[in-house]
């Protein structure tokens, strides 16, 4: 990570922050599983020090694609054998028995005690026996050695496996007060988008059309295409992306209900203010205040209207 310098100003004046000295393995552990956005937003942790062939993981996550997310973090540098680690805990999760791997899953969430809990069961519950896991890793720690990125775009290149690289520095800035500033590096998008896939668009579009909320799917779909965005299948989903970057969904609509309540569309208005030179807020005025939206004749016309504007204004612009 590059070193980060930090000041306050005290008066009209800047004074130097200093990085602070903690166990961030722990600390971070304990910050991810309340708050997965820290990693990434679309992130939903389903288990905690879960035990594998390899050991314990430190967590496991679901994303808004439905792929099991192995997180390992490190207190200090990212190294080589940190990624082989992480591959072998990636690799158990993909062979692990699919009732135990639901039972461990299950007795975490029902642990948890939180809103997210009834939602992490629906999606585990979309899941089946003998079907094929997607899986990414995360890899997070206070630094990484040097050549790293190379290696996770080549093993991103060579299979199917995304890779994330999450460095952290803690600044204290007053006595109590800390403050966390994060890096990415994600595998190359090049890489990501050559991964095999056992679906197509096509295939998902298919299925959907098939269920009651299939006119509402078609017309999201063929609004994004029209837009220029680009749309990657998953198994009972479509993540639709920037065409520049397409491993970081802008959102993603899933052919039956991801929540308990219904909703199967998940937007992230963070990465159209990234993509689009919009504001976080303007893009919530245009696209909708809800991270997840039902595909109902309230919610998605307003939505491809919304859509259709911002990206026309950024355009534009």
């Amino acid at each position: 990570m590059p070193r980060i310098g930090m000041w306050r100003i005290d008066d009209g004046a800047p004074r130097r922050v200093d990085s602070t000295s903690i166990n961030l393995e722990r600390d971070l552990e304990d910050w991810i599983e309340q708050d997965p956005s820290l990693l990434q937003a679309d992130l939903t942790i389903v288990g905690r020090q879960l035990h594998t062939a390899a050991g314990p993981l430190d967590l496991v996550g679901l994303d808004a694609q439905g792929r099991w997310t192995v997180i390992e973090i490190k207190k200090g540098r990212i190294r080589r054998d940190t990624i082989a680690q992480a591959i072998d805990y990636a690799s158990c999760i993909a062979a692990m028995d699919w009732e135990e791997l639901r039972d461990k899953v299950q007795e975490y969430l029902r642990g948890c005690g939180t809103s997210q809990s009834e939602d992490s069961l629906r999606l585990l519950s979309l899941q089946s026996d003998g079907e094929a896991r997607d899986l990414a890793i995360i890899v997070a720690g206070t630094g990484r050695d040097q050549g790293l990125e190379r290696i996770v775009d080549f093993l991103a290149q060579s299979g199917s496996l995304p890779i994330t690289v999450a460095t952290f520095e803690v600044f204290e800035p007053s006595e109590g007060q800390r403050v966390l500033v994060r890096e990415l590096s994600e595998s190359d998008e090049k890489s990501v988008a050559t991964q095999r896939s056992s679906v197509s668009a096509d295939d998902i579009l298919r299925r959907a059309i098939a269920l009651p909320t299939g006119d509402m799917f078609k017309r999201i779909h063929e609004a994004a295409l029209d837009l220029g965005l680009y749309a990657r299948p998953w198994k009972h989903c479509i993540m639709y992306t920037h065409p520049t970057s397409k491993n970081k969904t802008l959102f993603t609509v899933w052919i039956e209900a991801w929540k308990a309540n219904g909703d199967q569309l998940y937007l992230s208005v963070d990465a159209f203010s990234e993509f689009f030179a919009v504001t976080a807020e303007k893009a919530s005025d245009l696209l909708g205040r809800r991270e997840w939206i039902p595909l109902d004749l309230k919610h998605v016309p307003p939505f491809i209207d919304g859509l259709r504007r911002l990206i026309g204004e950024a355009s534009d612009s």
